[in-house]
């Protein structure tokens, strides 16, 4: 959300609280106290969401874009950016190693420029953060392109290195969305680093995820403490670093459940139930401390890990004895009652709020 329609939803916020006080005092808006208290939680749930995602009333009005405009932009873009990529790909064997090297790096370079341009006109963040993600795409492609020009193997250093970049353009943007997926892959390098760092090869990352649990615990845990030097623009960006943290984390308690897929010494069978219980009594705990603790990254975290940790199970255990058919009938029926189930937590969690 831009800023400009932060401030709108802000106001209209504020101008209803002050209304219904006025109301109340005439004893025209009658409303029992529950009601009150869970129209209170539900605004205070708005605000804060309004302050996770770094939206600022005093920023300076953006432009807000339709969501039409969006998709038509988005599309635009990515038929441009594939004609380009065809004619690279075209043009790439008659290019010298020179050519090459200079087309490579030149690409990232210029989607930052055109990013910060649109963002220095202060128009819709999402234009200038959507060239900002192309700009780290287009960063770890070069990474690969390098690396293959001097007959070398691409390794997890090119997601490490891209991620991080990626993450410090969504922290340039404000863009939680953008900043989150780039720590994730930031992270998951991370973890493959961490994994083949006594020179195995990349068949072997399968079978080693503590890393990639280590690393998402390490950008959950940078996320949630507070850190004094980060200036109070950035800080509603720390959110970024626990949702990738929780995701990458998570992803990889569940696939720990697989047997084979953990380095510690132990029978495969014994390890995978051990990790599988592990991933149950962690989940349950951040949903019930998000709870509690009004926490709502640990609440809905720990609520749609649960959920995929079920998923994965169910199909592992009878996924392979359904028809196609059923497959996609039961597919759409775990879509239908995950939305049930988010609304109803949400409610839930309104109330406990209250």
């Amino acid at each position: 959300m831009t800023s400009h329609r932060a401030a709108q939803r802000r106001n209209a916020i504020a101008g209803f609280r002050a209304e219904q006080r006025r109301l109340e005092e005439l004893g025209l808006f009658p409303l029992a106290t529950d009601a009150k208290k869970a129209i209170r939680a539900y605004h205070d749930e708005v605000l804060h969401d309004l302050d996770s995602s770094g939206a600022r009333t005093g920023e300076g009005a953006e432009y807000p874009a339709h969501w039409g405009m969006r998709l038509a932009a988005t599309a635009g873009l990515f038929v441009i950016v594939g004609i380009v990529l065809y004619m690279i790909d075209q043009s790439w064997a008659a290019l010298s190693n020179w050519g090459r090297f200079v087309l490579a790096t030149s690409i990232p370079l210029v989607f930052l420029f055109l990013s910060e341009v649109i963002l220095s006109l202060g128009r819709s963040r999402y234009f200038s953060t959507l060239l900002a993600g192309l700009s780290a795409v287009a960063v770890c492609s070069m990474l690969v392109l390098l690396t293959r020009l001097f007959n070398q193997s691409p390794g997890p250093l090119i997601l490490l290195v891209a991620g991080g970049y990626g993450a410090a353009l969504g922290h340039r943007q404000q863009s939680i969305p953008l900043g989150s997926l780039a720590l994730f892959a930031m992270g998951f390098g991370l973890g493959a680093c961490l994994a083949v760092a006594d020179g195995s090869t990349w068949d072997a990352l399968p079978h080693r995820l503590e890393p990639f649990l280590l690393a998402g615990i390490g950008l959950f845990v940078v996320g949630a403490i507070k850190i004094k030097a980060i200036p109070p623009a950035l800080a509603p960006m720390q959110c970024a670093w626990r949702i990738s943290g929780l995701a990458l984390a998570g992803l990889a308690l569940i696939a720990l459940g697989f047997e084979g897929t953990s380095l510690l010494p132990g029978l495969h069978t014994t390890l995978a139930k051990g990790w599988q219980l592990a991933a149950v009594l962690i989940f349950l705990a951040l949903i019930i401390t998000g709870y509690f603790a009004r926490w709502r990254d640990l609440f809905y975290g720990g609520t749609h890990l649960s959920f995929l940790f079920i998923i994965v199970r169910l199909y592992h255990w009878i996924g392979a004895d359904l028809s196609i058919g059923l497959k996609a009938v039961g597919a759409l029926a775990l879509v239908g009652l995950f939305m049930w189930l988010m609304s109803l937590l949400c409610r839930i969690y309104i109330r406990g709020r209250t």
